[in-house]
């Protein structure tokens, strides 16, 4: 009877055992499946999104020289089963025979055109950056001057840019902040790409600009928010990533 009793505890231990085991194994599986995400951001990833508040200083002075980023391409309409170029612009180029040369050489008579040829070719412009110099002008009108000691003056205006004190297009600008957030080009990377292009800006001066337009543009991003805000469902990617603003605290 002793030995059936252990050996009935014994049985007992064992199916406890094997259930316990069972048991975390499932629960393993509903914690993969069903949990929280234990997937880590590395610090690289995250330099990313803050690389213009830990390298801005608005403090800082605007360079020299400053230049502006111009693009245009010269296309072609071409459409293939994997290229699709319609959407260029075309620029037609006609090779015509100069009027000393549409003369037969052996009868002197007139050339005729009996029939052309097309070839097609798609043409790149590398971008270009130069220095766009605006001066104004004061007109003063003498007459007035004379007559009523007071001079009626008229002074001409330079274009507006968003950044009044700053020397950055609005082009540029919106081409700095496309390819860092857009392209993904961080901007170490954009400093190199602008240096080849013979115009040597800091990381820092193109973080002061990403930063200051991002405060020109408080207003608009508040009358977004506040529309969004009015709907009943935003298609949204609500990951959280921490970023450090001018002060140093988390935001």
């Amino acid at each position: 009877m002793e030995e059936e009793l252990e050996s009935k505890d014994q049985e007992i231990a064992t199916l406890k055992n094997e259930l316990a085991y069972l048991k975390n194994q499932i629960l393993n599986k509903n914690r993969r499946i069903f949990g929280s995400s234990t997937e880590q951001t590395s610090a690289m990833q995250l330099s990313f999104f803050d690389e213009a508040e830990n390298h801005s200083n608005l403090k800082a002075e605007e360079p020299t020289v400053e230049e502006i980023t111009y693009k245009r391409t010269k296309p072609s309409q071409n459409t293939g089963k994997k290229d699709n170029l319609a959407n260029l612009e075309k620029v037609v180029i006609e090779h015509k025979l100069d009027e000393d040369q549409q003369s037969c050489k052996d009868c002197s008579s007139d050339l005729v055109v009996i029939g052309t040829k097309s070839k097609e070719i798609l043409k790149y412009m590398p971008a270009k950056l130069y220095v766009e110099e605006h001066i104004t002008y004061s007109y003063a009108c003498k007459t007035c001057e004379e007559n009523n000691e007071q001079a009626n003056i008229v002074t001409t205006k330079a274009p507006r840019t968003l950044l009044h004190k700053s020397m950055a297009s609005n082009e540029l600008l919106s081409h700095v902040i496309n390819l860092k957030y857009h392209y993904a080009m961080p901007l170490y990377r954009q400093e190199s790409y602008f240096k080849m292009m013979g115009a040597h800006l800091s990381r820092q001066t193109l973080s002061n600009w990403i930063i200051a337009t991002a405060i020109e543009l408080q207003p608009i991003y508040q009358l977004l928010k506040e529309e969004l805000l009015k709907r009943d469902y935003i298609q949204a990617d609500e990951t959280v990533v921490k970023v450090l603003d001018d002060k140093g605290k988390e935001w």
